[in-house]
Order: structure tokens, then C-alpha cells, then sequence
């Protein structure tokens, strides 16, 4: 091999070895700063919400305190309850006066139900309010599931006066107004649930 072959080898054999290591730091070079952030952004955004809380976030005042009065029912007592002066002695529901001989419990079904009709969102007008009699009125008196989840730690008052399609609501604490909601939409429907619910009330029995 002449001296001239010797630098050309070696000079192949100094190429050779670069290109060896130019490939290794390409193959372990770092994902690019874009790539990274996109995989960052994947693991880091907020779960999407589930279809219930979507609804709760999405709730008018007045529905989201309808929510609140049936949150965790875990029992019930229904009457029959009459709009009276407040002279007059004697337990009352959301300022109405209860007919103690009238209480009987509610069974699970009728509480599922009540609670389906008072979160119902095409079941309310919330836009009006009205100035009528009183007639004929069921109360509810519910008890839930307290903030530190134990049962029977919250108590929710509610009346459904039908003089006015009107459901009235009240926490057994005495903590707030009673608040008025009308059901002019659900008429019918209520009408059903408090028959089911008194079925040997011969007066309820009379709504239409």
C-alpha cells in the first residue's frame, strides 16, 4: 500500500466513524419541544364532565334549588296540609297546616317520582308569578342525607298546592323563606303522584 493509499483509508476510516455518531445522537436526540407540549396538554386538561353534572352545571337558580331540597332522599312522610291563618295552632309544613291524622310514609317509588317531577326541566314555569286562593294541598316532608353523608341529618319541606299549580318549599330547619315554584306544565302529572301517594283521599280524588 503506497503512502497515498494509507491517507485515503485513513481518511475513509475518520468519515466512517463520524457518520456512526452523528447517527447515534439523531437517534437519541430529544422530542421536539412542540411534541412535548402536545403530549403534556393530553395528560393534563380536566376530564370531560359526565352528562349529570353537565345538567347541574347548566341549571337555572331556581332549578338548581330544586335540585337541593332532593338531594339524597333517603325517606318521606306525606299529609294532607291546608292553607290557613298563622293564629291558628298546630304543626305546620312550609307555612301550611299539617292534618296530623293524614300522615302516613312514602314508599320509594312515589319518592323516586316526586323527586323525577321536581327536577324535571320543562316541569316549572319560572317566569311567572301568581296571586291566587289556595285549594287543595299535599305536603312532603323528606328527609336526606346530611353534608357529612349520614342519613337524616336534613330535613326538606315541600307542598303541592294545586289552587295555584303551585309547589312551595321550605328546609325543615327554618333556615330559609319558603320559596314558590309553578307547575302549570306538569298539571297532570302531579296530580297522578299525590292520588298514588293518598289513594284513600276521597277529596284529592276530585282533581283534575
Amino acid at each position: 500500500m503506497t503512502s497515498s493509499d494509507r491517507v485515503t483509508f485513513r481518511v475513509w476510516t475518520l468519515w466512517v466513524r463520524v457518520s456512526v455518531v452523528l447517527l447515534s445522537m439523531t437517534a437519541c436526540s430529544p422530542v421536539s419541544t412542540e411534541a412535548t407540549a402536545e403530549v403534556r396538554s393530553e395528560y393534563t386538561q380536566d376530564p370531560p364532565a359526565s352528562p349529570e353534572m353537565q345538567r347541574e352545571e347548566n341549571l337555572s337558580p331556581a332549578e338548581q334549588q330544586r335540585w337541593a331540597a332532593t338531594a339524597g332522599v333517603t325517606g318521606g312522610v306525606v299529609m294532607r296540609v291546608e292553607a290557613v291563618g298563622g293564629s291558628q295552632s298546630g304543626d305546620r309544613l312550609a307555612g301550611y297546616l299539617i292534618r296530623t291524622e293524614t300522615k302516613r310514609p312514602v314508599s320509594e317509588e312515589i319518592l323516586e317520582q316526586l323527586v323525577a317531577l321536581v327536577r324535571a326541566r320543562d316541569g316549572f314555569d319560572d317566569s311567572v308569578i301568581k296571586r291566587c286562593r289556595p285549594g287543595l294541598s299535599v305536603g312532603f316532608r323528606l328527609t336526606r342525607k346530611g353534608v357529612d353523608d349520614t342519613a337524616g341529618q336534613e330535613i326538606s319541606e315541600l307542598v303541592i298546592d294545586f289552587g295555584c299549580d303551585k309547589l312551595a318549599i321550605a328546609d325543615g330547619a327554618g333556615k330559609s323563606a319558603v320559596q314558590s315554584y309553578y307547575f302549570d306544565p306538569s298539571h297532570a302529572a302531579f296530580i297522578r303522584l299525590v292520588k298514588r301517594a293518598l289513594p284513600d283521599d276521597d277529596e284529592l280524588g276530585t282533581l283534575k
